[in-house]
């Protein structure tokens, strides 16, 4: 499976799972995070269009300035919608981009397998940072967490057993039994 193949499988998974919680309270602080769960819908839908941009643009050394903003009391069923929106279009327009083509990232520029496995990475767990605040036990699942472990945190070493857990772990929402939590972590794009 490429990792284009791997973030629309992921965008599979996500919905309903969002979409279970559209009646909830999304003002509640997402979990460990300082923001609420529906600014944390807001900036996972912002980086689906900033990353597109990115790919598309294929700046070397800066963001394309573009940022998708959301009013403070859109529904979260609407928010719901413009996550996948935007979800769709970055996976549109990394099929339709030069798999070759690198663009700027902070933590490193990288090309478009990058990126979407930088997508993988921000849809599960934003999505676990948003429905753990609101009560849900979902992880992220192994097959889905494991190709972008792989792809960009390569030092967390291969476990496809408990690849969602690691995931968490990698991007400091949690602590396993045999590794201590994590205060500060980045990807390799």
């Amino acid at each position: 499976m490429t990792m284009h193949d791997t973030f629309v499988a992921t965008l599979a998974e996500i919905e309903p799972v969002l979409r279970a919680h559209v009646d909830d309270d999304w003002s509640v602080p997402a979990r460990d995070l300082d923001m609420s769960c529906h600014k944390t819908g807001v900036h996972l839908a912002d980086t689906y269009l900033a990353e597109a941009a990115q790919i598309t643009g294929t700046p070397d050394d800066d963001w394309v300035p573009i940022e998708l903003i959301a009013p403070d009391n859109l529904a979260p069923a609407r928010l719901v919608d413009a996550i996948m929106v935007m979800a769709r279009i970055y996976a549109a327009t990394a099929n339709a981009t030069d798999p070759s083509a690198r663009a700027y990232h902070p933590w490193g520029n990288s090309d478009v397998e990058g990126y979407l496995a930088m997508g993988v990475v921000e849809s599960l767990v934003h999505t676990f940072d948003i429905v753990a605040a609101l009560g849900d036990d979902w992880r992220p699942p192994n097959a889905l967490a494991a190709p972008a472990l792989r792809r960009i945190f390569p030092a967390v070493g291969p476990d496809d057993e408990r690849a969602g857990d690691l995931l968490l772990w990698a991007t400091g929402r949690i602590g396993l039994p045999d590794r201590e939590r994590l205060t500060s972590w980045r990807w390799h794009g």
